[in-house]
């Protein structure tokens, strides 16, 4: 079932593929546009590390706590989609890549502590958009399924 062999396709799938009119979909599609919380953790996190690294206005008495958490979370969650990038069939007939969601408690624990850090105050409804996104677009895809099915 895991073969090196399929790596490069399934990963093409999984980051790359955006054809939504396939179905049924065997291979999946772009996991982090059909869970669009993926691009508001590396988003947040990318304006965390701008604000610390190049504006340098977190002291050292203001360290980033958490810090050890989240590169684990960056390293186990590429790890997990590396490995399943080598199954053969990214979970079957569904929509979107199946076994990319067992990443997204992760990601979401990420996202808490460095929205957490960041402070952001009302601008944290910003995230309010790619969640209405992924609903809507799942809600999408789930008719989809029914539909071929009934």
């Amino acid at each position: 079932m895991f073969y090196t062999g399929r790596m490069m396709f399934n990963l093409s799938r999984m980051l790359f593929s955006f054809n939504l009119t396939e179905f049924p979909m065997f291979y999946g599609f772009a996991f982090w546009i059909a869970s669009p919380i993926v691009i508001s953790f590396y988003f947040c996190l990318f304006v965390l590390l701008y604000k610390s690294i190049i504006k340098k206005n977190i002291s050292n008495e203001q360290k980033f706590e958490y810090k050890y958490v989240i590169i684990a979370i960056i390293i186990l969650t590429i790890t997990h989609i590396l490995i399943f990038s080598l199954y053969r069939t990214l979970g079957g007939h569904n929509f979107g890549s199946r076994y990319t969601v067992d990443t997204l408690p992760a990601f979401y624990l990420g996202l808490l502590f460095v929205i957490k850090k960041l402070n952001l105050g009302n601008s944290i409804y910003i995230n309010t958009i790619p969640m209405l996104f992924g609903l809507i677009l799942n809600f999408y895809g789930t008719v989809q399924y029914m539909n071929y099915y009934y």
